[in-house]
């Protein structure tokens, strides 16, 4: 279905990615520290059911974005 992976990540943000073949990587969520903890934010979505979190890290994130997508 496709690679899914942190393409940048700095201290207070990160962006998931996914890359299918050959094609561009597409945004899948952008990921922001908050005093709280790491929060995840859809690209595809823009309603306040977009975000997710708090997280421990960027990285446990994106094991909650990159599992729903290769199932």
């Amino acid at each position: 279905m496709g690679e899914v992976y942190l393409e940048s990540e700095g201290e207070k943000v990160a962006v998931i990615v996914r890359k299918v073949g050959s094609g561009q990587p597409v945004r899948v969520a952008t990921v922001y520290l908050m005093t709280d903890g790491w929060h995840a934010k859809s690209a595809d979505l823009h309603t306040r059911h977009a975000w997710s979190g708090p997280y421990g890290s960027p990285a446990e994130a994106l094991a909650s974005f990159a599992m729903p997508i290769s199932a």
